[in-house]
């Protein structure tokens, strides 16, 4: 600290969101390092026993019990939308929906952290959907604070598994100045004798007797089979020798 020449230690967490071309914190939790604080800590089976209190809170399929449980200032990121919600009124919204599934969870695997006044659970959970009877399993992250006498969520994120996410369809190339492959257009045709036929850009066509043609400045083979070259290029004329 510049005026007092402290020195302090803490553990953070920023998660960023991108916002109209811009990255921004969504979410920023800092707390001092255990050994330099005071407060309650939990020991790991009572910070996995707060993830119940919301488990709860969701089969009474109320929003605003399940809003209720985060605290004054939240962040939830939740799995089925792509809009963050920081405060009541948005959380209580997007559970509204979410309840209409029924759901029920259960964590699968949990890793915990702990501190003064706060801790944090992070792992995977599966849920069951008693609407439509569907299990999803995804990856969470909760950070607890004590505020008062209770513990709340100051911040949530959800996430579907990676192996459960559908891959999204390559985009197509358009077809534009792609050659097109038909009996017509640059295709060997034959006629008149069986030789090679190519139009339109200055492509070797053989004509009526056989011979190789290339217009525009290329080789042209006219009916006495010499090499003409046009526009200053070496023209060879009924048998004359090749010089200009």
């Amino acid at each position: 600290m510049g005026t007092t020449g402290d020195r302090v230690k803490a553990r953070y967490s920023f998660v960023y969101t991108f916002e109209g071309g811009e990255w921004k914190i969504a979410h920023h939790h800092s707390s001092m390092m255990p050994e330099g604080g005071k407060g309650t800590v939990l020991e790991e089976d009572q910070v996995r026993s707060l993830f119940y209190l919301w488990n709860d809170a969701l089969a009474t399929l109320d929003p605003d019990a399940v809003a209720s449980r985060y605290s004054k200032n939240p962040c939830l990121l939740p799995t089925v939308s792509d809009i963050p919600r920081t405060d009541y009124p948005s959380i209580r919204d997007y559970f509204v929906h979410f309840l209409e599934k029924k759901p029920q969870g259960q964590i699968l695997e949990s890793f915990v952290q702990t501190g003064p006044d706060w801790c944090m659970d992070n792992g995977i959970y599966e849920f069951y959907m008693g609407a439509t009877g569907d299990s999803v399993k995804a990856r969470y992250s909760f950070v607890y604070v004590k505020e008062g006498e209770e513990w709340k969520i100051a911040h949530h994120h959800s996430s579907q598994m990676p192996e459960e996410v559908e891959p999204k369809k390559s985009a197509k190339m358009p077809h534009q100045n792609m050659p097109q492959m038909n009996n017509n257009n640059g295709i060997n045709q034959m006629n008149n004798g069986g030789m090679n036929q190519m139009n339109n850009g200055g492509m070797n066509q053989m004509n009526n007797g056989g011979m190789n043609q290339m217009n525009n400045g290329m080789n042209q083979m006219n009916n006495g089979g010499m090499n003409q070259m046009n526009n200053g290029m070496n023209q060879m004329n009924g048998g004359n020798m090749p010089f200009g």
